[in-house]
């Protein structure tokens, strides 16, 4: 087509150099934010295409990729190209608009460094000195540093890294979990009391506090002086099984003769699953 652009040859990496470039001229300031995302979606898409040719979009394509009705991607689109970001052209009826990017003439000069002008580059030990000069120096790390006339005989000390010998505890980090008591340090207890545990989550109870569970092995070890740690478990277990909630204190679980055991309060009484003794129950928790 006559008057039509030619692309231009391309060097490796453009598409970088380019937005770096807009980046440093401060483009998004001086033309808008959406001008800035025009130029770099058509030059990394350029960059996708291996920089053959131009790249091609019709205008709802171009403008729901950052995200402008047709009316402010047109205005944006304009905006780019008086500002000699962004070359466009025209489509036609059923032919999709050509877009590439091209650096302005007062951004074409700058460096390419990762840095805009007037920062400092040292060396990254300690004790380096910043370099009395503005002018490329070798630095013995055998990096290049540019130091402004304003930073001349300065210089910079990079502290070493010292890890904290103490840091934060982790808030979501939970304690351990109390210890069990000596009276009832035994795998079987220790089995039947995660049982017990397991039962109150299936009850939707809230789980127990390390204070809580404290106070509650210190109950179950007084019965377990008492009665013996089987007492105990048969407690827990009985307890499971009626679906309570507290763990209950049981009648003697030894076996006694059955002149004793026809006794509620004798000394060789039997466990009766169904009696529920005076006095309550023991630790409601």
């Amino acid at each position: 087509m006559a008057g039509e652009i030619k692309y231009p040859n391309r060097p490796a990496f453009f598409a970088a150099k380019a937005i770096r470039a807009a980046i440093k001229t401060c483009v998004a300031n001086e033309h808008g934010p959406s001008v800035f995302n025009l130029i770099t979606v058509v030059v990394m898409t350029e960059d996708a295409a291996h920089y053959r040719r131009p790249v091609t979009y019709y205008n709802d394509q171009l403008s729901a990729l950052i995200a402008l009705s047709d009316k402010a991607f047109r205005n944006t689109r304009q905006r780019a190209v008086e500002s000699g970001w962004l070359q466009y052209i025209p489509g036609g009826t059923r032919r999709c608009g050509k877009y590439f990017v091209t650096i302005p003439e007062h951004a074409t000069g700058l460096d390419d460094r990762p840095t805009d002008e007037g920062d400092i580059m040292v060396d990254l030990t300690a004790n380096s000195t910043v370099i009395d000069d503005a002018l490329p120096v070798e630095t013995t790390a055998n990096r290049t540093a540019i130091v402004p006339q304003s930073y001349r005989n300065r210089t910079a000390i990079v502290p070493p890294f010292i890890p904290n010998p103490n840091p934060n505890p982790n808030p979501k980090e939970k304690d351990a979990p109390p210890a069990f008591p000596a009276e009832l340090d035994s795998d079987d207890f220790r089995t039947a009391w995660q049982e017990w545990l397991a039962h109150r989550r299936e009850n939707r109870q809230p789980a127990l506090k390390p204070r809580a569970t404290v106070a509650k092995f210190k109950e179950l070890a007084e019965m377990a002086t008492e009665h013996g740690v089987p007492y105990v478990i048969k407690a827990i277990e009985h307890s499971i099984a009626q679906g309570w909630k507290s763990i209950h204190p049981k009648q003697d679980f030894n076996h006694g003769n059955s002149r004793a055991g026809n006794n509620r309060n004798g000394p060789g009484q039997v466990f009766d699953p169904g009696h529920k003794p005076k006095g309550g129950i023991i630790g409601t928790l």
